[in-house]
């Protein structure tokens, strides 16, 4: 079998790790605008002819708007979007929803010009189709704002996990600086947990700063004092010897490490600074010490495409996407996964494996997105 190259030009998975949105039409619209600002109006005109063109350009602008406004979207069959139904719903835009199995997804609105939806628990992934005349919105807590991208949202109580996969989404909550952030392709965010973190090694029963702490009586320490005037010097030797504290125990309590809190920003912020080797470090001891934590099934296939794209680790890769997969994904993240998961043992030369994993795909996925890659790294053997 040949060799697959990470840099391979076809069309492969690294598109999963790709900006996807197109800003051309943005752009036009944008210096569209700024030539019409540009533009004086005629100093003179008639009030009357002024008048005639503005109501004649009122009513065709009325009409074209009818003509020309964008219907409200619908789902691929033409039954109204007017509630989610099922893990996976097709739209008529081409944008399509992934819901976990314990997601809750409600339609607030779909018209021609917005779209927007409630997470009230779970995840759910969105694939929204680029260049289209929607606004999508979707309330999970935070607010995240989009035109076309593919991101996923997670929700656990006041949590709220962000990741963008491809293109460009912003995310409002009070606790980002001024309140808002910019995510693009491989960033992610959380807010709305705001567990403190314990100290390492902290006793349980220790008094915190600030807090009152209960002092001897004056009369009990008086009593004390003459006591140990009356004392005689064998009784009194013998006391300091009672007094003195015992040599202290080796503790067998373990300290407390950082919480999956804490490795998640650690690994987005080594993310975000160009340093793959310390978000995969940070992400395997999550999945270590936090193996029941709701973000394992994610920092597994974080991991996954580190180890893949990054580190040049494709048997690492290969683990940490089969955990993912166990751990549960929605259904089009789970299908990325799995063809990662091919490319991946392909490199690391598990052959046997990878057709496996080849044969896998094909039968969950019949018409998948990556099924010409995945036969490409993994052919079914001669009978």
């Amino acid at each position: 079998m040949d060799d697959v190259s990470p840099d391979r030009e076809t069309p492969t998975l690294r598109a999963l790790t790709e900006d996807a949105v197109d800003e051309a039409r943005l752009n036009d619209n944008w210096r569209a605008i700024a030539a019409r600002r540009r533009t004086s109006p005629p100093r003179r005109a008639g009030w009357k002819v002024a008048g005639a063109l503005a109501a004649a350009a009122a009513v065709a602008l009325f009409v074209l708007g009818r003509e020309d406004a964008p219907e409200a979207l619908t789902l691929v069959d033409g039954g109204a979007f007017d509630r989610v139904e099922g893990p996976v719903v097709d739209l008529s835009d081409g944008s399509r929803l992934q819901l976990g199995a314990d997601a809750d997804l409600e339609v607030l609105e779909s018209s021609g010009q917005r779209v927007a939806l409630r997470l009230a628990h779970g995840v759910a992934r969105f694939e929204v189709t680029p260049g289209g005349p929607r606004r999508w919105v979707i309330e999970a807590g935070a607010r995240v704002e989009v035109v076309g991208t593919v991101f996923t949202v997670r929700r656990d109580g006041d949590r709220v996990d962000v990741e963008v996969e491809r293109g460009v989404v912003l995310v409002r909550h009070e606790d980002l600086d001024d309140g808002v952030t910019r995510l693009t392709a491989g960033e992610s965010v959380r807010v709305g947990d705001t567990e403190p973190l314990a100290l390492a090694g902290e006793a349980a029963d220790a008094p915190r700063e600030g807090t009152m702490v209960d002092e001897p009586a004056a009369d009990e320490a008086a009593a004390d004092e003459a006591a140990a005037d009356e004392a005689t010097p064998v009784q009194a030797e013998q006391a300091l010897v009672e007094a003195e504290p015992a040599p202290p125990r080796p503790s067998t309590r373990r300290p407390r490490g950082p919480s999956a809190d804490a490795l998640w920003e650690r690994a987005d912020a080594a993310r975000a600074g160009g340093d793959p080797s310390d978000a995969a470090a940070a992400l395997r001891r999550l999945l270590a010490e936090h193996p029941r934590d709701a973000r394992s099934a994610m920092a597994a296939v974080t991991l996954g495409r580190l180890a893949l794209r990054r580190l040049d680790q494709p048997a690492e890769a290969a683990e940490a996407l089969a955990r993912a997969l166990a751990l549960g994904l929605p259904g089009a993240l789970a299908e990325d996964a799995r063809a990662m998961r091919v490319e991946a043992l392909t490199r690391a030369g598990r052959a046997t494996e990878a057709r496996a994993a080849a044969a896998e795909y094909h039968d969950r996925h019949p018409d998948g997105r990556w099924a010409e890659q995945v036969t490409h790294w993994a052919p079914a053997s001669s009978p």
